[in-house]
């Protein structure tokens, strides 16, 4: 295996489930954050009509391009987002924001819209966005109220 710089692979992304999927790929990589200001990025693209699915494609770009800049390697940046009638859905920090969508989706589908770029020394060389559609089954209040006490934290 080539381990020099060049040749390295790059996750920029702190998510923890990212890294778990890479690693039971058997790949060997180094993780490294981005640092980009998602809210705002997001906030910026929604003020400017931006899809739900170009939002995801443009943010996995950003954080992979801003990593490329100053690492060598192919730096992989992803991103999802719940796309719900073109209306992105954020995570929830908060038992009542976490009812609040779980309302709104059941009995609905929506497309989980992913996202990811690979850049090389700050520029795009490859990107994919898989758009898979899921239907949520009409839920009842009981339902849902007991299923949050269940995963309690784990819903944010």
């Amino acid at each position: 295996m080539n381990t020099s710089p060049e040749h390295r692979l790059i996750l920029a992304s702190k998510s923890k489930s990212r890294v778990a999927v890479l690693k039971a790929a058997g790949l060997d990589f180094t993780q490294i954050g981005s640092g980009v200001d998602e809210g705002s990025l997001k906030e910026a693209l929604r003020a400017e009509g931006v899809t739900v699915a170009k939002q995801a494609d443009l943010l996995a770009e950003t954080k992979a391009l801003k990593v490329s800049i100053s690492h060598p390697g192919v730096v992989l940046g992803c991103d999802q987002m719940l796309d719900l009638d073109g209306q992105g859905l954020d995570k929830v920090s908060t038992r009542e924001e976490a009812r609040a969508v779980l309302m709104r989706l059941r009995g609905k589908t929506h497309i989980l819209q992913s996202a990811i770029v690979a850049c090389v020394e700050g520029a795009p060389v490859w990107r994919h966005l898989a758009q898979p559609r899921l239907r949520m089954r009409n839920i009842s209040d009981s339902f849902l109220d007991a299923y949050l006490d269940a995963i309690c934290e784990a819903a944010f």
